[in-house]
């Protein structure tokens, strides 16, 4: 009897081939695989894959047929094996994206959906986007179109005695920071952002004989979000909004001058867009240009009975149309 059964299978070689290969302890790791629940790796699943459709062909180099009509058990075994295999590879992870060209790091890249086949290149088709997320800081030059409407009342009566409408446009220099994020991991770009800018403006009413009403400018600070898309690498486009506050002196100078240091907030929106080419670098870091227009409604600042009209209020209404062009610099993380 053993002689008999060793003689068949030595005139059988594709019985005696596949039930070596499906021996094998792949095949029995591929079987573990395909039961769990859960998903597998994707580059153990290609290796899985490669490993059975080399002994396919492997087997048909050795007279087993394997063709879409072989129906062998060995074969569609494996093949079914195959499909389960595919059927539970894990989705891919979402790639953590990271500054354009900065130290050692990847660059940041957007990834294309894989293909349908798991055991395609690896190495799938991807698009860069800038790096425009993280903290940074910078500096501006703004200036700021002005506009102060002046009422005067009479103060027993409430009354207006007066009014005009003046303006000024100077040039002012300015600090900035923010902190940009990705929350959906793709080009939309939100985030807040701060800026301080100091501006020596002056807006007056002047009467003859050299007398006037009118506000001087210290400083406005805003604070407030962006938000906005990466339209290309280098370009980001955003919208914003944020409250603001004015540091001015209210100044009524007739017979004598009088003059009230105040604080005025006000509700700022704007838009811009943030420049930023590749090779712009400053000690590892990504550098851009950003061009921003903004426009602000602040509320009213008061002036009662100052010493110099004491029968008179004074309200001091004012709208800014700011251009502000700035450099920033993105901090590696």
């Amino acid at each position: 009897m053993t002689l008999f059964i060793v003689g068949l299978l030595s005139f059988s070689p594709t019985i005696a081939q596949s039930q070596v290969n499906w021996a094998d302890g792949t095949f029995w790791k591929m079987e573990q695989a395909a039961k769990s629940p859960e998903c597998i790796n994707p580059e153990l699943a290609k290796n899985f894959i490669n490993y059975a459709e080399g002994k396919l062909f492997e087997w048909r180099d050795n007279t087993m047929v394997y063709d879409d009509h072989d129906n062998s058990l060995e074969t569609q075994r494996v093949k079914e094996l195959i499909d389960k295999i595919k059927q539970k590879i894990c989705p891919p992870e979402p790639v953590k994206l990271n500054c354009v060209g900065v130290g050692p790091k990847p660059k940041l890249f957007e990834p294309v959906p894989p293909s349908s086949s798991p055991g395609g290149d690896e190495q799938q088709e991807r698009l860069e986007i800038g790096c425009f997320d993280g903290p940074s800081f910078g500096i501006e030059i703004m200036r700021n179109f002005g506009r102060v409407r002046t009422t005067e009342t009479f103060g027993a009566t409430g009354q207006t005695t007066f009014q005009s409408t003046d303006s000024g446009d100077p040039f002012g220099v300015g600090i900035v920071a923010g902190y940009n994020f990705r929350p959906w991991n793709n080009n939309i770009v939100l985030g807040p952002f701060a800026s301080f800018d100091f501006l020596n403006q002056t807006i007056n009413h002047t009467f003859a004989g050299g007398q006037f009403l009118g506000t001087t400018t210290h400083w406005i600070a805003t604070v407030g979000a962006k938000g906005g898309y990466v339209v290309t690498p280098s370009l980001y486009l955003y919208g914003l909004a944020g409250a603001s506050w004015l540091n001015h002196d209210l100044n009524v100078n007739f017979a004598t001058a009088a003059s009230s240091k105040v604080t005025t907030p006000g509700f700022t929106l704007g838009l811009g867009g943030e420049y930023q080419p590749s090779s712009w670098r400053l000690f590892g870091n990504p550098v851009s240009v950003f061009l921003q227009y903004q426009h602000t409604w602040w509320g009213t600042a008061n002036f009662n009975t100052p010493s110099s009209s004491p029968l008179f209020n004074y309200a001091f209404k004012r709208e800014d149309d700011t251009m502000r062009l700035g450099v920033n610099i993105h901090l590696s993380r």
